[in-house]
């Protein structure tokens, strides 16, 4: 065993009784001199590091310590969208991992709440206005695409509608960006549904005049319209209300059949075996 030596820096009839030595003497922390301890107060040794064993341990084996830490590109993404009311970035996530998306929508949403979606300068793109309304001075974010990019706003409204009719609520007027990235306090099938909606039909378009733009010769892809948003939007709900409709059947009980009628019956009539749509309750067809 091995033990480090120091002086006592004070007058003999001032030294204490017992020195003690934090941490093992068999390492490198014994040598540290801010880790000998006098017994009572001495200017001279007055900042004292108290660890514990776990701690040390953790320099070695990179354990973490403590709680989580928020990293700091979803911290940014938080403060410029602004995490709703009653909800927590661990429930956020909990959202996208449990809601019944396909695997691209799944992993843009967690992505884009993370704080890492490719946005901006990460596309590689020497322009970085968005990518869909190509206005002067606009940025290529997600604040803007969720919240004023004008290419985007016919999928808003719409979301906002179909909030409003199914859900019997909407996202305040400045809270649709913060819905579609971290979705709602109380989230339910139908608010699940509608948000995946929205931003599949968003990322959709993005992907197309991403690829279109790092092709060789790059090309300028068509900008969707209002019209074939409101077209992927209902084809997409359409899709998911007649899967739900097929689960609902299998379960052959008439509870399931009920729960179904009660969420989707503002669009949707069954009508024996099939579904009859009328989608246009939520937003007229744009001309």
């Amino acid at each position: 065993m091995h033990a480090t030596v120091e002086p006592w820096p004070g007058r003999l009839e001032e030294a204490p009784a017992h020195v003690t030595l934090v941490g093992p003497t068999r390492t490198h922390w014994a040598a540290a001199r801010h880790r000998l301890r006098w017994g009572g107060e001495h200017p001279f040794y007055s900042s004292i590091l108290h660890s514990k064993a776990a701690v040390i341990r953790a320099h070695w084996t990179q354990e973490r310590q403590g709680r989580a830490r928020v990293q700091p590109r979803t911290q940014t993404m938080m403060d410029e969208i602004g995490l709703p009311a009653k909800l927590t970035l661990g429930q956020a996530f909990a959202a996208i991992d449990s809601a019944p998306w396909r695997t691209k929508l799944a992993n843009f949403a967690r992505m884009t709440a993370m704080g890492i979606a490719r946005t901006g300068r990460r596309l590689g793109l020497t322009d970085t206005r968005c990518l869909l309304c190509k206005q002067h001075g606009s940025c290529d974010s997600v604040l803007h695409i969720y919240n004023c990019c004008a290419n985007t706003a016919a999928v808003r409204d719409w979301t906002r509608r179909a909030l409003q009719l199914l859900a019997d609520w909407q996202p305040p007027a400045d809270g649709m960006a913060a819905f579609l990235v971290y979705g709602a306090s109380r989230a339910t099938p139908v608010t699940t549904a509608l948000r995946g909606v929205a931003i599949e039909t968003i990322r959709a378009a993005r992907a197309s005049r991403i690829q279109a733009a790092k092709s060789d010769p790059p090309v300028d892809a068509p900008v969707p319209t209002a019209l074939e948003h409101w077209k992927k939007m209902t084809s997409l709900l359409r899709s998911y209300i007649s899967h739900e409709w097929n689960v609902a059947q299998e379960a052959d009980d008439d509870g399931s059949i009920r729960a179904f009628e009660t969420r989707w019956g503002a669009v949707v009539t069954p009508a024996d075996a099939a579904l009859s749509f009328s989608m246009e309750a939520i937003a007229p067809q744009p001309s």
